[in-house]
Formats: structure tokens, sequence, C-alpha cells
């Protein structure tokens, strides 16, 4: 390695599986890999090649330098390209909320990154801690399961990657509501297999059919957020099962007012 690269302190990438790993630590940004990641060199203390100063620092572990780490992730053993982004809560903020958020998106299902940034700025700047999640299709699908438990898997996976305290408040929207039976699982004190999850909001749910045959767990509030007021009965007719299930249709056109009425669902619900 060349002195100009030692005199920055800059030591070699380290290749992890199963690594959890951070982006922009000043921007407050975290990038969560599926399966692997690629951490990308890290700046310890600056120093020079000929001091005598100890060269522990290089051989220090990710984790106990991981909230210092800047690194994208690798996917280079991976068997999906699912991953996530955390935003970490704007330091503005006047409170710091102790859940955080999760927006998914699915390429598969035709929900995009993009359509839920104008939310994540909104939380962030209220206290949140979010996670900007996508999820694809395994490279190698498995055979007589559908996409939408995949993709439902995939969401579990990268939810239980990012090692939250309190299990989160979950955003779907539009056909990105298919994976709910999938992610809600079925309930039972032994046998039990669910996503995590705090709540979960529906933003724009595409059909009723959708959600049939969902174990809506009794203690998990849920918001739905028909697209139109007249849907708004089917929904509430299709939700019967859900004991929390909140009807707000959607009368700001997805605008700044809608994410308020949000806001407030989730401070009346304990969230």
């Amino acid at each position: 390695m060349s002195a100009p690269l030692l005199s920055r302190g800059l030591q070699p990438a380290r290749l992890s599986l199963h690594a959890f790993s951070c982006e922009g630590a000043r921007a407050g940004i975290r990038t969560c890999g599926s399966r692997a990641a690629v951490r990308s060199p890290r700046i310890h203390q600056r120093f020079s090649p000929w001091s005598k100063a100890p060269f522990f620092a290089a051989t220090l572990s990710a984790s106990m330098l991981g909230f210092f780490t800047s690194a994208r992730n690798g996917n280079l053993l991976s068997t999906t390209d699912s991953g996530s982004i955390l935003r970490e809560a704007s330091p503005a903020a006047m409170t710091k909320q102790p859940y955080t958020l999760v927006f998914v998106s699915a390429g598969p299902l035709g929900v995009k990154r993009s359509d839920w940034q104008s939310w994540i700025m909104y939380f962030r700047e209220a206290g949140y801690d979010c996670i900007d999640l996508n999820v694809e299709l395994p490279k190698n699908p498995q055979k007589d399961v559908s996409n939408e438990k995949m993709l439902a898997d995939e969401v579990t996976e990268q939810v239980r990657l990012s090692s939250l305290q309190r299990q989160p408040v979950v955003f779907l929207r539009d056909q990105g509501n298919a994976v709910v039976p999938s992610y809600l699982g079925t309930g039972g004190l032994f046998f039990g297999k669910r996503g995590p999850m705090s709540g979960l909001v529906m933003l724009h749910p595409d059909k009723t059919e959708l959600v049939d045959g969902a174990d809506w767990p009794s203690n998990t509030p849920v918001l739905v957020i028909p697209q139109t007021t007249s849907q708004a009965p089917e929904w509430a007719d299709a939700m019967r099962g859900a004991k929390k299930a909140t009807m707000m249709p959607d009368e700001w056109n997805e605008k700044e007012g809608l994410i308020k009425e949000v806001e407030r669902w989730m401070r009346d619900a304990g969230l």
C-alpha cells in the first residue's frame, strides 16, 4: 500500500457474511444486505507509517466499529437482490420516537422505492427512524412456493437483519399488500410464526382478495387507507377478522394531510 493511502489511515476492505453495515454515518444512513456485504475502507485516527503508534486499530472487529463504518451492499454471495437502508431520525426532531418504521417496496409487485420518499422524509423529521426496504425474488426461486410467500420471507429476513430493539411498524402499498397473508403467518403459542411488526399500515390496497385467509393478530393495530371513500365499506368487511383495524379513506390524495393523519393514528395506537 502506498504512503499516501497510509497517511490517510485507510485500511483494506473486508468481506463478511450475514453482515450488517452502515453507510454514511454522518448522513444518518445505513445499508443492510440480505446475506452478504462488502465493507469499504474505514477511516481511523490519522497516523504516519513511520510513527511508533500501535497498529491495533487496523485489526479491530467490524462489530466494534459498526457505527463508524461506511459500506455499500456488495451482494457478491447473496442469493437475492433485496436490501434495506436505515435512514435515522433527523437530529432536529423535537422527540426521538421509540418505534422504527419500515417502508416496503417490491419490484415484482410494481412498488418503487421512490413511492415512499415523501413519507420517509416526513417521519424522519417527526423523530422516527425509517428503513427504506426493497425486496426482490430470490435468484433461485423455490418450487411450489408463491411469489408473494417468497417476497414476504424476504421482508421478514431484512427486518430481522436490522436487529431492532422493538418490532417495527410496517408500511405496505398498492399491490404490495399481496404479501400480507404470508407475512402475517399464523398465530399460536407453540407453533405460531409471524413476520415482525408492532403495527401495519396498508396504503391504497389493490384488492380485498389479496388479504383473503389472513390470520390477523388480535392485538396488532392495523390501518387501512383505501384510495377512495367508496372502497371503504368493502375493505371494512374484508378486515372483520382484525380486531384493531381502522379505516381511513384517502381524502387528501396522498398529500401531507394524509401523512399527518397517519402519524396521529400511530400516536393514538401507542406507536
